[in-house]
């Protein structure tokens, strides 16, 4: 019965025996085999032909690779390589008393004193017998007090076992009760965490309901202030977001790609606003989206700046007949359209408002685009025209 001779180590055969722990010979080698002998940590002697040290004191890279096993998937052969040497769960040092801390000693010990005991308890049997052959009453009692120190035995094994048992049973209902407070202590540090993020929570969105949004309203429309707020970076885009994007990319393209790539300032793209402008109604008459984009853009100019001046005039157009696919509908005959645009003062910026076909230009009409104008936040403080007859009648 083959058992491991690494001090401390407590594996053999028997003990081992359906695991996968195998035991090794030592090595032939005289130098290996004495660096064998020194990391068993031993002080008394062993005989090294037939010791075995387990595999549970060698590292996977001591084997040698079982290619056949790998390949057919089988368990592979535990074969050490030449120069393996053991590594794993050694002593640390020399233990002083050897024959105390092997389990091998251990087992040799009791083994002896069984032995020991057995040939006394014969020998007590054999003296008794022989000297007593005429006395058969006290081999009798002998045998008796043996068999009443055995129940003596067989009753306190009893009492033994079952006092373990009520200890096994009190230990399971601490246990049960350990984890039954540990649950409670989680459930109630859970709901403590839990009332604390849904205060903080709360706070937190009182504090971005209340000042925040007041102050980023000074900034960025109502979308953009959405979008900032919940992080996302997609955004249903309304009309009172498309009109001051519009504005601010009709002043300067490159510093819109600018703010909405480079800053990171939540803004339209550049297809989302034609799109936008592709719905928008340019039907005959005041162009009131244009006014809007004018209102926004006129935001950043100076009143200087607002003063404007407004132009009309009637252009001939080709008398045919066209089909609008958008609106359905059919465009024509007309001999001429009546446009209106107005310009700055003093700044570079001019937008055609209004038009429509074989109209002439009124008192009522001026007056009602005029007011658009006023309303939209510019001034008008000039009027061109041509010197055509029914312009100089107005």
């Amino acid at each position: 019965m083959p058992n491991c001779v690494v001090s401390e180590c407590q594996n053999y055969s028997r003990k081992t025996k359906g695991s996968s722990v195998i035991y090794h010979t030592f090595p032939s080698d005289p130098k290996l085999r004495k660096v064998w002998e020194i990391k068993c940590y031993r002080k008394d002697e062993f005989n090294l032909e037939t010791a075995r040290i387990c595999s549970e004191h060698f590292t996977s890279d001591s084997y040698e690779r079982d290619l056949k096993a790998e390949l057919l998937n089988i368990p592979a052969k535990k074969k050490l390589k030449l120069n393996a040497q053991p590594s794993l769960n050694l002593p640390v040092c020399y233990v002083q008393n050897s024959e105390i801390n092997s389990a091998r000693s251990k087992r040799v010990e009791e083994r002896a004193c069984r032995k020991k005991v057995l040939s006394e308890v014969s020998e007590q049997l054999d003296a008794r017998t022989t000297v007593r052959q005429d006395d058969p009453l006290g081999v009798l009692s002998f045998v008796c007090s043996l068999e009443n120190e055995g129940l003596d035995l067989k009753k306190e094994n009893e009492e033994l076992r079952i006092e373990n048992e009520k200890l096994k049973l009190d230990i399971e209902k601490l246990e049960s009760k350990l984890k039954e407070l540990q649950i409670k202590y989680k459930n109630q540090a859970h709901f403590r965490v839990n009332q604390n993020s849904q205060r903080q929570r709360k706070c937190l969105n009182r504090l971005v309901n209340g000042k925040v949004k007041h102050l980023l309203a000074k900034v960025f429309t109502p979308g953009q202030i959405k979008m900032l707020i919940s992080g996302k970076r997609k955004q249903r885009w309304e009309e009172q977001d498309i009109i001051p994007a519009l504005a601010q990319r009709a002043i300067s393209d490159k510093l819109y790609n600018h703010l909405r790539s480079q800053v990171g300032i939540p803004l339209p793209s550049v297809a989302t606003l034609q799109r936008w402008t592709k719905k928008l109604p340019f039907s005959p008459g005041i162009l009131t989206p244009v006014l809007k984009i004018l209102k926004e853009q006129g935001m950043s100019l100076s009143e200087m700046d607002k003063l404007s001046v407004l132009l009309f005039d009637e252009m001939n157009v080709n008398g045919v007949i066209c089909y609008d696919h958008e609106d359905d509908s059919i465009l024509g005959p007309h001999r001429n359209a009546q446009i209106v645009m107005i310009r700055g003062l003093t700044g570079e910026w001019k937008q055609p408002i209004y038009y429509d076909f074989d109209k002439t230009m009124n008192r009522e009409l001026l007056f009602e685009i005029i007011t658009e104008i006023e309303v939209a936040g510019f001034r008008v403080v000039a009027i061109v025209s041509d010197l055509g007859g029914g312009n100089r009648r107005l």
